[in-house]
């Protein structure tokens, strides 16, 4: 093992893993990329290739993403436009990855963060999603209670940022495109300077939402993953 080589969650992580993972940061633009963590022989192994779209990789195509003779470990991706820490929504799967790196465009730096619970199957993380929205506050198997804890406490993070995300983001951008295609002798209209003080205002109080929900985010990150710093 190399002096550069770094054990994560128990296993090494190689340098050629590492330079993988700078190498999808480094051309990320618009879209997430990013690419499963396998694992065999106790080390980490580059697996399938994934692009998202500017906020997300579609996880439910995460089937099939190592070989045979390895297992899934987690996910690596990037962020473009924000940090290394995770979203609402990575902090949400609570234990379908036990490890999730992120890539920040932002920061240009490379987080592993490890799920302090149990590793579960995406079907298993449905189900406890299902007893959470009949009144359950408790698991048949207590060593899934912190999957749990996890997944009750990150949805409404996690649907407050969708909803910022689709709906919020869309409406401003509609309405801004609206403003910017008016021809020049309709945007001194007084209505016309009103909406677009209006959309000001409604621009800053999104911003505002989301560094509340980023914090909250951080500090509920804290409470269930244990991070590193990769690069």
């Amino acid at each position: 093992m190399s002096r550069k080589e770094t054990k994560l969650n128990g296993y090494i992580l190689p340098d050629s893993v590492k330079n993988d993972m700078r190498s999808v940061l480094n051309k990320t633009l618009r879209d997430e990329k990013g690419f499963a963590l396998c694992v065999k022989d106790n080390i980490i192994m580059r697996g399938k290739d994934f692009v998202g779209d500017s906020s997300r990789i579609k996880t439910n195509l995460i089937s099939g993403s190592c070989k045979r003779d390895e297992r899934l470990l987690g996910l690596y991706h990037s962020h473009p436009g924000t940090y290394s820490h995770p979203s609402a929504g990575d902090l949400h799967n609570c234990g379908v990855f036990k490890t999730v790196c992120i890539g920040g465009t932002s920061d240009n730096k490379i987080m592993c963060h490890t799920f302090k619970g149990e590793q579960i199957l995406a079907p298993l993380h449905t189900g406890i999603l299902h007893v959470i929205s009949q009144g359950a506050t408790g698991t048949i198997d207590p060593k899934y209670q912190s999957n749990l804890d996890c997944i009750n406490d990150t949805l409404p993070l996690h649907l407050a940022e969708r909803y910022i995300e689709e709906k919020v983001d869309l409406d401003l951008e509609n309405r801004e495109l609206h403003l910017s295609s008016l021809r020049e002798s309709d945007r001194s209209r007084p209505e016309i300077e009103e909406e677009r003080m209006k959309l000001e205002f409604d621009k800053y109080l999104r911003n505002v939402r989301a560094n509340i929900l980023k914090k909250e985010t951080k500090r509920q990150s804290s409470k269930y993953y244990n991070e590193i710093e990769i690069l």
